[in-house]
């Protein structure tokens, strides 16, 4: 059963491009096997996972990201729960992780129990609409996310989520225009609560993300 986040202490570069999503979603898969279990969350209809890769010591330039220390967080959790074993186990395994030119030093290896809170940040959410624009938190942000957070539950679990259900931001949110595959992808960083749907909907949105993409390292809470 899903309710737990894979921690990855990596020691490697100390700067890198804000296109670095794309290149650890090849990496991720690589991992875990696409003839094994990542081939299958591949073809799934909906993103299965949510990841994220954080400095410890941040400074946000204007074309990358710094680590100060050298030092990145990797967070990964997946409604596929045996996939969060087979990642720890190629992080213990292999030891390093590269990433194109980048060589990230596994350094420790631990499991985040998600528990069951209502408030919690999220970074870099998105929302596409049907006319390919992207939502903002006085367009539609929210009510499409709680639509896709109930789309992910009734076709990974084949249950709806019970009642309803309210995802808001605490505050204003960060908003950021993300390169993704030649791309510019308009995001927002914030706490969000999420009120309603009882532990499995707070706890269902921590594992699979916040909003579309999140196989793609969007939406990741941390």
């Amino acid at each position: 059963m899903y309710g737990r986040r894979l921690l990855v202490r990596l020691y490697g570069p100390r700067k890198i491009g804000y296109n670095w999503r794309d290149k650890w979603q090849g990496v991720i898969f690589t991992l875990l096997d696409r003839n094994g279990i990542g081939g299958v969350m591949h073809g799934t209809k909906h993103s299965a996972f949510s990841y994220s890769l954080l400095p410890e010591e941040p400074l946000f330039l204007e074309d990358g990201l710094v680590s100060l220390n050298g030092f990145w967080s990797f967070r990964y959790s997946s409604v596929f729960d045996e996939s969060v074993d087979k990642l720890a186990d190629r992080f213990v395994g292999d030891g390093k992780v590269e990433v194109n030119r980048d060589v990230f030093r596994v350094v420790q290896v631990m499991f985040e129990v998600l528990p069951d809170r209502a408030v919690f940040p999220v970074v870099s959410a998105l929302i596409i609409k049907k006319d390919r624009t992207f939502a903002d938190p006085d367009s539609g942000f929210e009510e499409l996310a709680v639509l896709s957070l109930r789309n992910k539950f009734r076709y990974f679990t084949g249950k709806e989520l019970p009642g309803d259900v309210d995802l808001s931001f605490v505050g204003v949110p960060r908003k950021k225009l993300i390169q993704y595959k030649n791309r510019n992808l308009l995001a927002f960083s914030g706490a969000v609560r999420v009120s309603g749907g009882g532990p499995e909907a707070r706890v269902f949105a921590q594992v699979a993300g916040i909003g579309h993409k999140t196989g793609c390292g969007f939406g990741a809470v941390i």
